[in-house]
């Protein structure tokens, strides 16, 4: 059915609901959930991670289809689906995990210590790209798990990175906003976060220029290493 709109909320519920806000189902999963649900339209499903669970639901009914635990307590972050349908995510605990279809672990891959829950921003050709908050590092991988490159930064991440147009991954930290190229990890741009107070998640315009709140309280706009407005 389109036009579905899907709200998780903290209690472990996931909810559809129609445009008109008129409940469709609900579906409980017994975990804090504190993730952003991904709708994956080649196969009707909403993925979504709830604590160290992460779920596939039939977008129609709200049905679980695939159920796939870390064991280990610690939370996964929102889930992302890559150009081959399997859905990566990364956990607190320092990895990175790619799952078919069918919930079955396809690879993991080591990351860090600890904080990874920055969740994954993919490339083109289903790159995966995180940051560790506690580590203070990106980490690139390849589509089969392999490590790319890792770069450090200056503080951690605990926000979803991006990516420009024409490439390099936008990584939003407490006193910057660094854009990084994607096949190096080499730094391309920094701009100063205004108040000097870490960001929220940033957006992109189709021209590039990245838009961003910072906890001062201040809305930004950043272009290269030039901010235009505050």
């Amino acid at each position: 059915r389109s036009g579905l709109v899907i709200v998780p909320a903290r209690d472990g519920s996931v909810t559809a609901f129609t445009p008109d806000l008129t409940p469709v189902w609900s579906t409980s999963l017994g975990k804090e959930l504190l993730s952003s649900p991904v709708i994956d339209r080649r196969t009707g499903r909403v993925i979504v991670s709830a604590n160290d669970v992460t779920v596939a639901l039939d977008a129609e009914t709200g049905a679980v289809r695939f159920r796939w635990c870390a064991g280990n307590g610690r939370n996964n972050s929102s889930p992302t689906v890559g150009p081959d349908g399997n859905v990566r995510i990364t956990n607190w605990g320092g990895f990175a995990v790619s799952l078919d279809t069918a919930g079955t672990e396809v690879w993991r891959a080591a990351l860090g210590r600890e904080g990874f829950w920055s969740s994954p921003t993919l490339g083109p050709r289903g790159e995966l790209y995180t940051a560790g908050d506690v580590d203070r590092v990106v980490v690139a991988l390849s589509p089969a798990g392999r490590e790319l490159w890792r770069r450090s930064i200056p503080t951690g991440v605990q926000r979803f990175m991006a990516q420009l147009p024409a490439g390099g991954v936008i990584v939003p930290n407490q006193s910057t906003v660094l854009t990084l190229d994607t096949h190096t990890g080499s730094p391309l741009s920094g701009a100063a976060v205004a108040g000097g107070r870490g960001t929220t998640t940033p957006t992109v315009s189709r021209d590039g220029v990245i838009y961003f709140g910072t906890a001062s309280g201040h809305l930004q706009a950043v272009e290269d290493s030039r901010t235009l407005w505050s």
